[in-house]
């Protein structure tokens, strides 16, 4: 990770180079890294809501910003954990839908499954769970998504 002192030392290069040498987003005035920072102490301490509003400042400050989509992830993390399965859901469907590149979706969809599982939206919960399989094989999450389905089929469900 950078620092605000090596992102000025990138600027001043660019700037000597002949280029023009703006600073980085974050580290302007607290930055959309600070307050990722800061969002994320809140969440490892278990200060659900404060994390929940602390994320949610982030991403309105800096909706299209490197931090975004980890920051809507863990807003749809914070509601998985506190059982607000609505805002789980629509943290984790606005991730996939809005940062569809972001190394974040397979989680996303996973925990998206997940949160239509809870729900006993048993269709809409194997859907997500089988794109994810079929997406994104070989890693953890296919992985996770197929042991809930053998589990979800176990059940009868």
């Amino acid at each position: 990770q950078r620092s605000a002192t090596d992102s000025q030392q990138s600027a001043r290069v660019l700037t000597d180079s002949g280029l023009l040498g703006l600073p980085a987003p974050e580290t302007s005035s607290g930055g959309e890294r600070d307050l990722y920072r800061e969002a994320f102490e809140l969440l490892k301490a278990r200060d659900y809501p404060a994390a929940r509003e602390a994320f949610a400042e982030m991403i309105s400050r800096y909706p299209q910003g490197q931090f975004a989509d980890n920051g809507r992830y863990w807003l749809g993390e914070i509601g998985y954990v506190t059982q607000d399965y609505s805002a789980a859901e629509a943290q984790f469907s606005r991730l996939v839908t809005d940062y569809p590149l972001s190394s974040r979706v397979p989680e996303a969809m996973l925990k998206l499954g997940y949160v239509y599982d809870e729900q006993d939206q048993r269709t809409d919960a194997r859907t997500v769970l089988e794109e994810v399989v079929r997406r994104f094989p070989n890693t953890t999450e296919a992985r996770l998504a197929q042991g809930r389905l053998d589990q979800m089929q176990r059940n009868g469900n």
